[in-house]
């Protein structure tokens, strides 16, 4: 069950993750498996709908044909704000936290330490061809 609906929540937040199209039905079917690594250690990443946008039209980097645009709602109790990667603050007993800018992206991110914190509201398909178009021009 997801933990606001248990119990108060300090924090919701509207975000956006990014995946392959086929990862995506995978995670609507069974839900998030959150990363072993990442710039803010492990956890499930959101983004903020312009850097994830971006990130799905790159198949090379989701590992798919197509990607998709997973619009999605994440809640925290405990969260650290950051201004750069940082992967200590889950030790630090945080759930979540929200970073201005990694080595890849100067866009806003978030990771949360458990995938029941992730709720998917809406999953569009991204053509890469399109969002070249799109995105890029």
């Amino acid at each position: 069950m997801h933990p606001c609906k248990e119990a108060p929540c300090l924090g919701v937040a509207a975000s956006h993750h990014v995946t392959s199209l086929h990862k995506a039905q995978l995670i609507l079917a069974q839900g998030f498996s959150p990363s072993a690594v990442g710039y803010l250690g492990p956890g499930v990443y959101v983004g903020g709908d312009d850097r994830a946008a971006s990130f799905a039209c790159n198949c090379r980097r989701h590992g798919g044909s197509e990607g998709a645009l997973l619009k999605v709602i994440i809640t925290f109790t405990n969260p650290t704000y950051v201004r750069f990667a940082y992967d200590q603050w889950q030790a630090e007993g945080y759930d979540a936290c929200r970073t201005d800018a990694t080595p890849l992206s100067s866009k806003m991110e978030w990771c949360v330490k458990r995938a029941d914190q992730v709720d998917v509201l809406d999953v569009e398909p991204m053509q890469c061809s399109v969002c070249r178009l799109r995105f890029w021009s």
